[in-house]
C-alpha cells in the first residue's frame, strides 16, 4: 500500500501528460479527472503492488484529509465577499459537494488502529462530518476489521452535538483485482 500511495502521489499531477510520470510540477497532491486513461493508470499501478512490508493508513488519510480540507477552505471563501455570515457561507460550502474518501488497502494498519480512528473523527470534524468513506480490501487475504470501522465511523468518542452524524460509508472485500473497477 506505501507502495501505491507513493506511486500515486508522484503521478497524480500528470496522468494525462505524456512526459515523464515522475514530473510532479503540474498538479502535485492535486485530484485529477478519473477518465478512462487515469483508471486505467490506477489500475496498473495497482496491480504492482506486492502484499508485503509495512501499512500506514494515516499517511494516505492525512493526505486525503488535507486535499478535502484545501477544497473546503476554496469554497468558503469563494463566498466570503457577499454580505452572509461567516455560518451561512460554511453551511452552503458544506452542501456545495460530496466529500469521499476511496481508501484502498493490501493489508492490516501498521499504525495502531485506535490512532487511525481518532484522526478519521477528528478530521471529519473539522470538515463537518461531510466526509463519507469508501473503503476496500484488496487480495485474498482475510483482512478488513479496521476497514470496516473506517468505513462505518463509528468510533464511540464524544462527538460534538452541534454536528451532524457521519455519514456510513461501504467495506468491501476485493480478491481479485480484476474485479476493481466493477466492485468501485
Amino acid at each position: 500500500a506505501k507502495a501505491l500511495g507513493s506511486s500515486l502521489h508522484n503521478n497524480a499531477g500528470n496522468l494525462d501528460d505524456k512526459r515523464s510520470r515522475f514530473d510532479t510540477s503540474c498538479f502535485d497532491r492535486s485530484l485529477v479527472t478519473a477518465t478512462p486513461r487515469n483508471t486505467r493508470i490506477l489500475i496498473k499501478d495497482i496491480l504492482k503492488v506486492d502484499p508485503e512490508g509495512e501499512t500506514y493508513y494515516s499517511s494516505g488519510l492525512n493526505i486525503a484529509f488535507d486535499l478535502l480540507k484545501r477544497s473546503f477552505d476554496i469554497d468558503s471563501k469563494s463566498g466570503t465577499s457577499t454580505r452572509r455570515s461567516r455560518r451561512e457561507v460554511e453551511s452552503e460550502a458544506i452542501e456545495s459537494r460530496h466529500r469521499i474518501i476511496l481508501f484502498l488497502s493490501d493489508g492490516e494498519p501498521t499504525d495502531a488502529p485506535n490512532s487511525i480512528f481518532k484522526l478519521i473523527h477528528r478530521e471529519n470534524e473539522a470538515l463537518h462530518n461531510s466526509v463519507v468513506i469508501l473503503t476496500y480490501a484488496l487480495g485474498p487475504m482475510t483482512f478488513g476489521a479496521a476497514l470496516r470501522r473506517m468505513s462505518l465511523q463509528q468510533f464511540g468518542y464524544e462527538s460534538n452535538e452541534s454536528l451532524p452524524t457521519p455519514t456510513p460509508g461501504v467495506f468491501q472485500q476485493i480478491k481479485h483485482v480484476d474485479h476493481l473497477r466493477y466492485a468501485m
